[in-house]
């Protein structure tokens, strides 16, 4: 029995390390998938229309004077959760750029 409970405890052991070098791997990856992102606050739900792609492109170029670069949007799309109720703040659009 005394042995069992030692194995046990040095699996314990083992899984909780190699847990938390997961979780750091983890977080590592999502902070890497973070730095091609950006958020743009305040455009009234509805306002993209149909293509939210084609909306964000033709947005950026014209607000920041870029009307000959190609902004290699991967996707964008509104953040997560529900359609606000009128009145309220719109969600906020998420851009995903390949570089």
């Amino acid at each position: 029995m005394e042995k069992f409970a030692a194995d046990a405890k040095d699996v314990l052991g083992y899984t909780l390390q190699l847990q938390e070098d997961l979780q750091s791997r983890i977080s590592n990856l999502e902070a890497c998938l973070r730095r091609n992102n950006i958020r743009i606050h305040g455009i009234a739900e509805g306002e993209e229309g149909d293509n939210m792609s084609e909306f964000i492109e033709i947005f950026m170029k014209k607000e920041l004077s870029l009307m000959d670069s190609n902004l290699g949007i991967q996707r964008c799309h509104r953040s997560l959760g529900p359609k606000p109720p009128l009145g309220a703040n719109p969600r906020s659009i998420v851009i995903y750029f390949l570089e």
